[in-house]
């Protein structure tokens, strides 16, 4: 840097100003910092974004393999900290998938309330929690009787992976 100025208008040259790099260096800081603030509203938006398609691909995964009746990926779907895969095999769960009514559509109405999970102490596997609304078209029973109910589950994030709750 040098510590010599030259002026353009009558070509002289003469020492440079200390005050005015220093308040050249100011501005500049005070600009990036004002860019840093703006960007990370951003940034939350964009890490949201992206963890609302993580909480997406997972419920669409568990909702397919439900409608083709895939045990074995529903079961894998299923939270690994939750108290129905703790207290049961998959060979229990298979035995009460076969008479649980079938889901043969669904509609996701909303993914939302994505955040950390607050109490580690109860929950010590769960990273994230999402609550993911969506409407059921269930076949009640052998006769095809059909009928559309409004559902909430919880899905949460272990590991980096999101399950159904």
């Amino acid at each position: 840097m040098s510590i010599l100025y030259q002026d353009s208008d009558f070509g002289e040259v003469r020492p440079a100003s200390r005050l005015g790099r220093f308040s050249g260096r100011v501005a500049v800081g005070l600009l990036i910092a004002v860019f840093l603030l703006g960007c990370s509203d951003a940034g939350d938006r964009a890490a949201s974004f992206f963890e609302n398609r993580a909480v997406y691909r997972a419920v669409i995964h568990y909702l397919d393999a439900e409608v083709g009746r895939d045990h074995k990926e529903i079961y894998e779907s299923l939270a690994p900290s939750s108290p129905y895969c703790i207290r049961n095999t998959y060979e229990m769960y298979l035995a009460e998938a076969k008479t649980a009514p079938a889901i043969a559509s669904y509609r996701i109405v909303r993914i939302s309330n994505i955040r950390r999970n607050e109490d580690r102490q109860r929950y010590p596997e769960i990273d994230k929690i999402a609550r993911v609304e969506v409407e059921l078209v269930l076949v009640l029973d052998d006769s095809g009787q059909e009928t559309e109910v409004n559902f909430a589950f919880p899905f949460v994030k272990e590991r980096g992976k999101w399950y159904k709750g």
